[in-house]
């Protein structure tokens, strides 16, 4: 499994389909940070499957800049067609609880589900 990343996010494959975005603790992704990691992502996607399954690890303390919010939405939509379905891992029920109403803000086409139990996000990924 080679993992490639910036000071805030590490991305690795653990499964052929399965991506997973890791995130640092006590980070705040402002938009060069958004800018930064975006560019990583496509550059480590480029002779990766055409499709994948993503499982996003989301930190303590992790807070996103009101521009960078944007910007990672901008991101999100250039990646709709290729993400399949999304599974967030949060910290905390007030984590979860704050990432689902920001997916429902998102949008995205691909179905996203939030948990607090990486295993359970994971079963969940594999049944898709």
């Amino acid at each position: 499994m080679i993992t490639i990343g910036t000071k805030t996010v590490n991305y690795s494959f653990i499964e052929p389909d399965i991506l997973v975005l890791d995130y640092a603790d006590n980070i705040v992704i402002d938009v060069a940070a958004a800018d930064e990691n975006h560019k990583l992502l496509l550059e480590y996607l480029k002779d990766k499957p055409k499709e994948f399954k993503l499982l996003v690890l989301v930190c303590k303390n992790m807070q996103v800049t009101p521009e960078a919010r944007i910007t990672t939405k901008d991101y999100n939509k250039e990646l709709e067609d290729v993400i399949k379905c999304q599974a967030i891992v949060c910290p905390s029920y007030l984590a979860k609880v704050l990432a689902y109403i920001y997916m429902k803000i998102l949008a995205p086409k691909y179905e996203s589900k939030t948990f607090t139990n990486k295993e359970k996000a994971l079963r969940y990924l594999r049944s898709k």
